[in-house]
This record gives C-alpha cells, sequence and structure tokens, in this order.
C-alpha cells in the first residue's frame, strides 16, 4: 500500500488544533512528524506516523477510558 500523506489543515482538522497552533509545534520541535521538501513551502505528514504520534502522546486517559474522545476518521487531503 502506498503511503499516505496529509497536508496541514487536514493535520490540523483531526487533531481539533489551528493550522497555526500546528506550525507553531512543528517551530519548536513539538508536533507530529512531518515532511518539508528543498525549495517547497508545503509541509506533508505521513498518515501513518502521524496516528503513531498521536497513540505515543496520549495523556488523557480519562478520555480515552470512558469512550467519551476518539478519533474520528476524515476524508484525507491526499497528496500523490
Amino acid at each position: 500500500m502506498a503511503a499516505q500523506f496529509l497536508r496541514r489543515r487536514a493535520v490540523a482538522k483531526l487533531l481539533a488544533v489551528s493550522e497555526r497552533s500546528l506550525e507553531a509545534w512543528r517551530r519548536r520541535g513539538l508536533g507530529p512528524p512531518c515532511i518539508s521538501l528543498p525549495g517547497v513551502r508545503v509541509v506533508l505528514y505521513d498518515e501513518a506516523r502521524l496516528l503513531a504520534w498521536v497513540r505515543a502522546n496520549e495523556r488523557a486517559r480519562k478520555c480515552l477510558d470512558n469512550g467519551a474522545a476518539s478519533i474520528a476518521p476524515i476524508e484525507p487531503e491526499v497528496v500523490s
């Protein structure tokens, strides 16, 4: 299966944060791993690595225990 890459807007929506927050995390090295190609101003996120980052950074244990919060699937903006 080919890798699926998401743009910043789709990742921000998935994480329920603003695009500015996602960018700030990236600049500080706190956000999910991303790909930035030389000479191109597009930042991409590998879907599998993004989901692994989310799982590795789970902190709100009670949200997971009561089922109140979960990551809902979204239609990704796929970049080939």
